[in-house]
């Protein structure tokens, strides 16, 4: 286990909706061990991956400083840490998303004027005789 201290945060409320995750909050990490100060340090929520610690984010083209693996166990402590941060400053926490619709296949459903139906039985092959003894049948 690291020691890790979480030295602040702020809140992000520009989150424009374009990425598959909402970034929530940055914040500033200090490792004791290290002797470093991690800044920008970005709390994230995506309905596939949950809560996420994410490296200090840089402009493209820039050079990564720092990176670890959303998995490690370093980052899955620095997510606990930062999202009971979050919560004890009073950020409001992401519903997830509804599961997806069961998609259904409806037959379709039409009516069609006496004139119009001789195509439609062209068509779909119907002989006419079927479609009298159809229409005195009831059906």
């Amino acid at each position: 286990m690291t020691a890790i201290e979480i030295r602040g945060m702020s809140f992000f409320h520009a989150d424009d909706g374009r990425n598959p995750f909402v970034t929530l909050a940055f914040a500033e990490v200090y490792l004791p061990d290290l002797s470093m100060t991690l800044r920008k340090v970005g709390l994230t929520w995506s309905n596939d991956r949950g809560y996420v610690a994410h490296s200090p984010a840089v402009k493209r083209g820039d050079t990564i400083p720092v990176q670890w693996f959303h998995r490690s166990e370093f980052a899955r402590e620095l997510t606990v840490l930062l999202l009971d941060m979050y919560t004890r400053m009073g950020g409001t926490l992401p519903t997830p998303a509804e599961p997806p619709l069961e998609r259904r296949t409806v037959p379709a459903s039409f009516t069609l004027h006496e004139d119009d139906s001789t195509g439609l039985r062209r068509v779909l092959g119907v002989d006419a005789a079927a479609v009298e003894a159809c229409n005195v049948a009831g059906l």
